[in-house]
C-alpha cells in the first residue's frame, strides 16, 4: 500500500507540474478545446491522489513515519504550480532560444525574400519546413506594413477569434500600438523586451 500511494502521488504531481509548465506547447499540439478537458482530468486525478495521501497519513500512529511523504510531495506540488511563473519562464526560454532565427526571418521579410503566401490572408507568411518552429499555430508569421515599414509578429499563442500572444518585431522607431488591434488598451498587454522587440498579448 505504501509504495502504491507514493507512486500515485508522484505520478499525479508530475502530470500536474508538466501540464502547468508546458501549457502553451500542449495547446499548440492538441488545441485549446482538447486542453481544457485534459487539464480538468489531470486536476481531478490530482485531487483524488491528494485525498488518498491525506487518508494514508491520517492514521500515522499505525504506520511508518514515512507515511507523510506522499502528502508532502503533493503539498510541494501545489506551491510549485501556484508560485513558479512557468509561463514567463517558458516565454523567456522561447525568446532566447529562437532569437537568432527570428532575427534572420525579419531580415528576409525586410529584404523582400519572404512575402505573404497564404491565400485567405494577405498578411500571413507560412514558413516552410526549412525553418524551425518559431511561431506556434502552424509556423505562420504576420507581416503588417505601417508607414511603409514592416511589423513582423511571431505567435506564442494562437487562440480563438482575436485572442493571441507573441513576439512583435518593430522597425526602428515603430510603435507597437499601431500593429493590428493593439490600440485596444483594455484588451492588450505590451511588454518591451529589447529595443524594437516586444511581447504582446490581445485577449
Amino acid at each position: 500500500m505504501k509504495k502504491s500511494v507514493l507512486f500515485i502521488a508522484m505520478a499525479a504531481s508530475l502530470f500536474a507540474i508538466g501540464t502547468a509548465a508546458f501549457e502553451w506547447p500542449i495547446i499548440d499540439t492538441i488545441t485549446e478545446f482538447l486542453f481544457l478537458p485534459l487539464a480538468g482530468f489531470i486536476g481531478i486525478a490530482f485531487l483524488g491522489s491528494f485525498a488518498l495521501s491525506v487518508m494514508y497519513a491520517w492514521d500515522y500512529r499505525k504506520r511508518h513515519r514515512f507515511c507523510f511523504i506522499p502528502l508532502i510531495i503533493q503539498i510541494v506540488t501545489v506551491f510549485i504550480i501556484f508560485f513558479v511563473p512557468f509561463t514567463r519562464l517558458w516565454l523567456k526560454w522561447n525568446f532566447l532560444h529562437y532569437k537568432e532565427e527570428r532575427e534572420k526571418i525579419v531580415k528576409k521579410v525586410i529584404a523582400g525574400e519572404l512575402k505573404p503566401n497564404v491565400e485567405y490572408n494577405g498578411s500571413l507568411i507560412e514558413l516552410d519546413s526549412s525553418f524551425p518552429l518559431v511561431s506556434l499555430g502552424g509556423n505562420q508569421i504576420v507581416v503588417e506594413t505601417n508607414d511603409g515599414k514592416p511589423y513582423v509578429f511571431f505567435y506564442t499563442y494562437r487562440g480563438i477569434l482575436d485572442n493571441y500572444a507573441g513576439f512583435l518585431y518593430l522597425p526602428k522607431g515603430g510603435d507597437p500600438s499601431l500593429f493590428y488591434d493593439l490600440y485596444e488598451e483594455s484588451r492588450t498587454e505590451i511588454e518591451k523586451l529589447q529595443p524594437d522587440i516586444y511581447w504582446v498579448s490581445h485577449h
